[in-house]
């Protein structure tokens, strides 16, 4: 229930939402929390991109460090670039790589997993982005090599 209302707060700019938001962020339930990931994602404030950085930063679970992560991607700022550089060396591969999504949908650039790449990007280097690999080349480059 109190996911639910995380949700559809995220419909209303109001201060007392704000408070109800922050409130929910901190929800002994993770799917609370989770829900206040994907409601502040809609709203673009700065409020919202605070709340979300903080969660990614300090939420001991990493299901909703990736929400975060995940809708930081909305949010071109220096301190979330900073965030998802971090990101990319967290423990999890899971964390790493919504780092890597969001990264992506933020910059419109694509490294994929190459994360030294986004990392001299963020750094501020012209990297270029590697040449597409064709669906065929893919499927040729799985199949075992005939000697």
């Amino acid at each position: 229930m109190r996911a639910q209302a995380a949700r559809v707060l995220a419909q209303i700019d109001s201060e007392s939402t704000i408070r109800a938001l922050n409130a929910a962020s901190k929800d002994d339930v993770e799917k609370v929390r989770l829900a206040v990931c994907e409601a502040r994602g809609v709203r673009n404030s700065e409020h919202a991109r605070d709340m979300l950085l903080s969660l990614a930063q300090t939420d001991e679970s990493d299901d909703v460090r990736q929400a975060a992560i995940a809708a930081l991607g909305g949010f071109d700022a220096p301190e979330v670039r900073s965030l998802l550089a971090e990101s990319l060396e967290h423990k999890n591969p899971a964390v790493q790589q919504q780092a890597v999504v969001a990264l992506k949908k933020m910059t419109g650039r694509d490294f994929g997993g190459d994360f030294d790449a986004w990392k001299r990007y963020l750094d501020g280097e012209d990297v270029p982005e590697p040449e597409p690999v064709s669906f065929t080349a893919r499927v040729l480059q799985s199949l075992p090599s005939i000697k």
